[in-house]
């Protein structure tokens, strides 16, 4: 999880080079590898590298291989032998052993803009192309890594890493309102191209940057396909197909030294964790699982789940409980509070925890995306009741019960009973602290009745609430909540399920019977995991850990001590926190404008 920063200067003058020595100096706590600046009149590129994969140390960045195009990214490609393939006919050099930033290189230097068609994986990056003087700038299709940039004047700064663009004088702490406004509301901003503060914006996946002849530019570069249903001829190519996917995205994810696997009990993170264990270079690495759970007051069904799961693939397991920590713990700390607001008041507890598996390796992996993806809606099923789509429906439907010996359960009686639900529901109202002025000016009643109906957006044939989901605009904060410009922990988060190859197959999948309750994982997971694990049940929580929580907290701090700028968002007469304490929406309702008010502080903002 390499840190990189840029200045250009739109006007052809120098940049400063001292801000630029600042900024890479900010980087060293996410690149503890080896840290360089370089500068050529107008342009400058800082980099700080954290080496997760062996590749030869002369290709330390900023990196160039020409001496006129120059790169600083945060990269990790997957289907590198096939990219080099394809770049094979345009580069004399033997790019096996190459750098994933040197790959994107060599492809921008046959491609151009282009090669955002042959590069696919995580990343942000810079390139600095002197033969145009052009700044190409891009961030991956599903917004894994975090690239943010400001226009003061003629000079553009940017970086992955919030605290270095906050390093420039003409950077103020203004904040944004709608960013504000919609972490009020949904706990982060659903508008992609903005930050917490009003000079700073976000690059949203899948978009790019250029920068030529004193303007900018940004646009959308990919949008997720809508591909056609998969035929194959047999179940059994379904399983081995989704197999060899999930393999190979894993491996793609695994880097060249010790990793780890934040592995709840559930099916996606253990599925992750038993493709880990069968990667064939496995051998000379160590496999470590990580597992948050609580006590509370029945036992937690998932440390059982993960203990099992972790002795069936011979993995060490730690565990990691929050039930110690206070709300607000430590958020004197710059890591625990992080460069904009946080609606995790727990915070302290999860960079602990992450700590432990940053002390095992420098790469961890997830099951993120697994739910999304292999999710089949019963309202889809009934829909296909009355489409052309029915006959080849109750084709499918009947192969699964010769083979399987029963029928895949839909849930069609739940949902026909939701629907009448949710005729009849209204949404809850908006929350009566928020500012009535801020609520008009931002429309945010409008924006929470959207987001509260859950309408399908995408026309997928398919899965159009899976698509939904996966296109949701409450990725990127997430996987940023792992990056070490959040985190301040010099560890890369990896995410096998967002792989493109995979998720591309799942989508494609037929629904029924292959994403009915996961069968498609359960049938791979089959002499991978214990049957224990593979057919286990999805389980709620086992009790409200975030209300016990609260109560806590409440019965140590009464009163509420604002910080001056909170009333521009929060009518703190209104803070009714006793009355909303029967159920974990109310509480988490309650708390999100204390951890505001607690960032505001601990941030420093307007001081």
């Amino acid at each position: 999880m390499s840190g990189f920063s840029g200045i250009l200067n739109l006007e052809d003058s120098p940049i400063d080079g001292q801000l630029l020595h600042r900024m890479a100096e900010s980087l060293f706590f996410r690149g503890p590898d080896g840290e360089r600046a370089w500068s050529s009149g107008e342009i400058g590129l800082a980099h700080a590298a954290l080496r997760t994969a062996d590749e030869p140390a002369s290709l330390l960045q900023p990196l160039t291989l020409d001496g006129q195009v120059w790169i600083a990214a945060d990269a990790r490609l997957d289907g590198r032998s096939a990219l080099a393939r394809e770049l094979a006919s345009h580069s004399s050099s033997a790019l096996g052993q190459t750098s994933d930033a040197a790959l994107i290189l060599h492809a921008y230097l046959a491609w151009g803009e282009e090669c955002l068609a042959h590069c696919i994986g995580d990343f942000a990056f810079a390139i600095w192309d002197a033969r145009a003087r052009k700044l190409f700038c891009a961030r991956d299709r599903f917004g894994v890594k975090p690239f943010f940039f400001a226009k003061l004047g003629q000079t553009l700064i940017f970086s992955n890493t919030i605290q270095a663009l906050r390093l420039h004088p003409a950077v103020s702490d203004r904040l944004d309102d709608q960013a504000i406004g919609d972490f009020l509301l949904f706990g982060s901003s659903h508008h992609l191209d903005r930050t917490a503060f009003a000079d700073i914006r976000r690059l949203p996946g899948a978009h790019l940057l250029v920068a030529q002849e004193g303007s900018i530019h940004v646009r959308r570069y990919w949008s997720l396909p809508i591909d056609d249903e998969i035929g194959l001829p047999k179940a059994a190519d379904y399983i081995d197909r989704f197999r060899s996917l999930l393999t190979e995205a894993v491996k793609d994810r695994m880097g060249s030294g010790n990793t780890g696997i934040l592995m709840s009990g559930g099916l996606d993170s253990t599925s992750v964790a038993a493709a880990a264990g069968r990667h064939s270079d496995c051998a000379s690495r160590s496999l470590h699982a990580f597992t948050v759970y609580c006590h509370g007051e029945t036992p937690d069904p998932e440390y059982k789940f993960a203990s099992l799961a972790a002795e069936s693939l011979r993995l060490p397991i730690s565990f990691h409980s929050p039930e110690p920590y206070m709300l607000f713990e430590r958020w004197d700390q710059r890591e625990i509070v992080g460069p904009e607001p946080s609606a995790e008041p727990l915070s302290a507890s999860t960079c602990d925890w992450l700590r432990a598996v940053a002390s095992h390796g420098r790469v961890a992996l997830t099951g993120l995306g697994g739910d999304p993806a292999m999710l089949a809606s019963a309202s889809h099923a009934i829909s296909s009741l009355l489409s052309p789509r029915f006959p080849s429906l109750l084709w499918r439907a009947g192969r699964y019960w010769r083979e399987r010996g029963k029928l895949p359960n839909v849930g069609l009686r739940s949902e026909l009973k939701r629907r009448m639900a949710a005729e009849k529901a209204e949404p809850s109202p908006l929350p009566a602290w928020l500012r009535p002025d801020l609520a008009s000016k931002l429309d945010l009643e409008g924006r929470w009745r959207a987001y509260y109906q859950h309408a399908t957006q995408s026309g997928h044939p398919l899965r159009p609430e899976a698509y939904d989901l996966l296109v949701s605009p409450q990725w990127p904060p997430l996987f940023e909540s792992y990056d070490a410009g959040f985190t301040g922990i010099a560890l890369e988060v990896r995410h096998p399920f967002f792989d493109l190859r995979l998720l591309r197959f799942l989508l494609s999948l037929p629904p029924i019977p292959w994403c009915v309750d996961k069968e498609i994982l359960r049938a791979a997971m089959q002499g991978w995991l214990p049957d224990s694990v593979r057919l286990r049940p999805k389980t709620p929580l086992a009790d409200s850990f975030l209300i016990r929580k609260m109560q806590d907290f409440l019965s140590r701090e009464e009163t509420l001590k604002p910080h001056p700028l909170l009333s521009r968002y929060v009518d703190t007469g209104k803070l009714q926190f006793r009355q909303s304490m029967s159920d974990d929406f109310g509480v988490w309702t309650n708390l999100v404008p204390l951890c505001l008010n607690r960032w505001l502080f601990s941030a420093r903002i307007g001081q």
